[in-house]
């Protein structure tokens, strides 16, 4: 942990890092777009239906109502399964399971271990999401950015030299930068309602991700939770999200109930009930 922190910082420090995520942002789109209509048209038939099943949903967006989503489960919550392989292991044994080349671009991010339709016991590690210290802070209690409990972390980060943490400005105007956004998204929210990724002109694929567990619970994980958090304060009927992943046993439940064999169609029954919810 500490050598791979360590070289965060030298790729950041030397810039590389941020030449990297621009390439990733001009490429991964139309490469991961090609890759997906392929993967689409062919089809269960002659692909497995956990590869096409990811690359259905990774695009679709559900509209659900944000107080659907009481959980919260941490990315390394399914990572046991392939603890002590090498990254390239790891890689390997991904796409096996389904992830597919359609989610490469979050192999360093948030979607490594992408298997749609998933069987253990990681929803049983999901904690309650109710609302986020910060949003709370910042929103309800009204205090100003740099008295909120998150600022203050991050601060100390900055001033410790730490620059391979993910999140945060590598200076304090840049971490003020990025309180400023928070602001300006929430009032944008407030203003005009929860717009999608698209609508607003960014990244489609960087909407708020949640997955279900075996109760048909959703709960988030990877991107968007201050956006849910926000959504949930300001009490909006519908936030737009993807489902990134779900439990076998929730799909079977759905198989019994629609009297289908097959996972596709009772996939899509308990996606359009979610969403009626």
């Amino acid at each position: 942990m500490k050598a791979r922190r360590a070289l965060i910082a030298i790729l950041r420090r030397s810039g590389l890092w941020d030449f990297g995520r621009k390439a990733h942002r001009l490429l991964a789109p139309p490469v991961c777009g090609a890759i997906h209509n392929a993967t689409v048209r062919l089809g269960p038939r002659f692909l497995p239906n956990d590869l096409v099943l990811k690359h259905i949903y990774d695009y679709r967006l559900v509209f659900i109502h944000p107080s659907l989503v009481e959980l919260r489960v941490k990315i390394g919550s399914w990572r046991h399964s392939s603890h002590g392989l090498s990254p390239w292991a790891r890689l390997c044994r991904w796409y096996g399971l389904g992830g597919g080349w359609k989610t490469a671009q979050h192999h360093l991010t948030r979607n490594l271990y992408g298997r749609f339709v998933a069987a253990g016991d990681w929803d049983e590690r999901a904690e309650r999401f109710d609302d986020l210290p910060v949003i709370t802070q910042l929103f309800e209690e009204r205090r100003p950015p740099e008295a909120t409990d998150l600022y203050q972390r991050q601060l100390r980060r900055i001033q410790a030299g730490d620059l391979a943490w993910t999140k945060g400005g590598r200076t304090q105007p840049e971490l003020d930068e990025q309180f400023a956004e928070l602001i300006r998204t929430f009032e944008t929210i407030r203003a005009t309602g929860y717009l999608t990724q698209a609508e607003l002109g960014l990244e489609g694929g960087d909407e708020i991700r949640v997955c279900v567990d075996r109760r048909g619970r959703l709960c988030v994980y990877g991107g968007g939770s201050h956006r849910l958090a926000m959504a949930k304060l300001l009490d909006l009927p519908r936030v737009p999200v993807i489902i990134g992943r779900v439990h076998a046993l929730w799909v079977e439940q759905w198989m019994r109930r629609a009297g289908t064999s097959n996972r596709l169609v009772a996939i899509a029954e308990g996606v359009a009930a979610l969403e009626s919810t």
